[in-house]
């Protein structure tokens, strides 16, 4: 996930209906400590399903809402389908309204797809990787 400082240590989550992801930001000079939430879980079927919703960065500003499904389907090799699905509906005043935004949006979640697809499959404890493929699905 991009976070607003680059720094995964300060994300936080609760992955539970109504659960919270998400990232607290330090103090500076100019501001006191605060957070962000990236999005709120909807629904939690471990092993098969995660929806969560919100508007993820700077669809934050605009008047849009979003749901993210991260599905898991099993296949016949033993190696598990990661299937991510990012809907984002709503208004944008912007020119080209959210049709300019598709793009940049599925290249931040494909690059996100990625290293959690290199970090599922690189050695665990046992030694043993985690056979895993992902795909990102643009709505």
């Amino acid at each position: 996930m991009a976070t607003h400082g680059r720094a995964i240590r300060r994300i936080f989550h609760s992955i539970r209906a109504g659960g919270c992801f998400c990232e607290t930001l330090p103090a500076t000079a100019r501001a006191p400590a605060g957070s962000v939430e990236h999005l709120r879980v909807i629904h939690v079927h471990p092993g098969r399903l995660l929806l969560l919703s919100g508007a993820l960065g700077p669809l934050q500003q605009e008047g849009l809402a979003g749901t993210l499904s991260i599905a898991l389907e099993p296949r016949a090799n033993g190696r598990t389908e990661m299937v991510w699905t990012y809907t984002v509906s709503g208004y944008r005043a912007g020119a080209g309204g959210l049709g300019v935004l598709a793009e940049p949006i599925d290249a931040v979640l494909a690059q996100q797809v990625a290293g959690l697809s290199k970090a599922l499959s690189g050695p665990n404890p046992s030694g043993a990787g985690v056979p895993v493929d992902s795909a990102v699905e643009s709505h």
